[in-house]
């Protein structure tokens, strides 16, 4: 029954994402009006659109390094600091909360220890590092009035078509 379990979370997990691309890809094809110009305006991601690709990679991270697929996990915090970077170039204010500055900090000292961690091909030290960005994560959300949203150790991998451990 487990197995099923994961499969339908990660269907749905898949099919959000699906939703979500063709709903951006859908938005930044229509035109601006009747007379059929292009939009004027860039397609802009929403914050909570970002923030699930966040969630997605700091799973994928999490079993990255839990498997020792260090050439993987260092990737995944790649794409997690360019997740961020977008959160502060489009919502550098967010609730009235400094967003970017938040984002600058959790960048100069969770993702410095998750470098070096990574580098060091450390367990010990990823796992600190790991749980140091999800209570960063955490406090980000406390900060927003968005406490209800809660990110942990993931306990499932995020999709059942990858593999985490490194190849041999």
């Amino acid at each position: 029954m487990t197995g099923v379990r994961v499969l339908s979370r990660s269907a749905a997990i898949i099919a959000c994402l699906s939703t979500a691309m063709m709903l951006a890809l859908a938005a930044s094809a229509q035109p601006a009006g009747p007379s059929g110009n292009a939009a004027a305006e860039p397609f802009v991601p929403e914050i909570g659109e970002i923030m699930m690709f966040q969630q997605l990679r700091h799973g994928k991270l999490w079993f990255a390094g839990e498997s020792s697929n260090w050439p993987l996990a260092e990737y995944e915090v790649k794409e997690l600091r360019e997740g961020f970077e977008s959160v502060a170039k489009y919502y550098p204010t967010f609730n009235n909360v400094p967003l970017a500055q938040m984002i600058d900090a959790i960048r100069d000292s969770n993702f410095a220890e998750l470098d070096k961690a990574v580098a060091a091909h450390d367990r010990r030290q990823f796992t600190r590092a790991f749980d140091g960005l999800t209570q960063a994560c955490n406090a980000c959300h406390q900060a927003n009035e968005l406490a209800f949203i809660v990110i942990q150790r993931p306990s499932v991998p995020p999709f059942s078509n990858q593999a985490f451990a490194p190849r041999k």
